[in-house]
């Protein structure tokens, strides 16, 4: 059974964490983590973008090609260094480094 539920109300302005990112010339809308970790003298970030499927599929389609599109979050460029994530319930999660 496919989650039918509208995921604009779930991942929009209001949402903590949301942010737009520019992917190929478009905006989409999404949740930002850049998760910071430390141990002992060496850190790290981890970002990512959760989006809606149906807003980023076609945006990166390229990754699968070898081609890294440039995403911009907050005026900093990213590029997925991974195969988008996705939920299977309409949400994709692109793992992210920054350029």
């Amino acid at each position: 059974m496919a989650f039918e539920e509208d995921l604009s109300l779930f991942i929009n302005e209001y949402t903590p964490g949301y942010t737009l990112a520019t992917i190929q010339g478009q905006q989409v809308g999404g949740i930002f983590r850049n998760g910071y970790a430390e141990a002992g003298m060496i850190g790290a970030s981890n970002p990512s973008l959760l989006c809606i499927t149906e807003q980023v599929s076609e945006l990166i389609t390229n990754h699968e090609n070898g081609v890294n599109n440039e995403i911009v979050i907050k005026g900093i460029s990213y590029y997925m260094y991974e195969a988008p994530e996705h939920s299977g319930d309409g949400l994709t999660r692109l793992h992210l480094r920054r350029l």
